[in-house]
């Protein structure tokens, strides 16, 4: 549970008209959507709480779908070949003369 979610969908393929449940951070006020674990009768349930603001405005166990959030790849080293550095620095060198800064 150390992945952050970023949607959650529950469909309902029995329904007259295949109603769908979806949340997604950022969209219709989410702001987040957190795994918790609650005791169920003989193991641990996984359960999707979501939220808008600070509230807690939805909380289920049966999704059909959840989508995590992507990993942050920012402290991950990067390998960059020299022609790479090169063709950052003429990038930036072209930028910097049409802004007059060099």
């Amino acid at each position: 549970m150390d992945k952050k979610v970023k949607s959650v969908t529950l469909y309902f393929p029995n329904s007259e008209d295949s109603t769908c449940v979806y949340y997604e951070v950022g969209k219709s006020e989410v702001t987040k959507i957190e795994e918790a674990e609650k005791n169920g009768e003989y193991a641990k349930i996984l359960y999707y709480e979501i939220y808008k603001g600070e509230n807690l405005v939805a909380e289920m166990h049966h999704f059909s779908v959840v989508e995590y959030m992507p990993e942050d790849k920012s402290e991950l080293p990067i390998n960059l070949t020299e022609q790479d550095v090169k063709t950052a620095q003429a990038g930036i060198n072209e930028v910097n003369k049409a802004l007059g800064l060099k």
